[in-house]
């Protein structure tokens, strides 16, 4: 991550939205989406349409 670090301005507008604390659990929550949207992708996992 540090070969590509986000630009200064990207955080900008969210430190005016959100607290330190909610920036923390927003970054967690999208790091743990991704990690599952990844791990089922590779194992081929679609849910059940009923």
């Amino acid at each position: 991550m540090t070969q590509y670090p986000a630009p200064e301005l990207a955080d900008t507008g969210l430190q005016a939205e959100f607290s330190e604390t909610e920036l923390t659990s927003l970054t967690a929550g999208v790091a743990a989406i991704n990690a599952w949207n990844r791990i089922a992708g590779d194992l081929k996992f679609s849910p059940s349409i009923e």
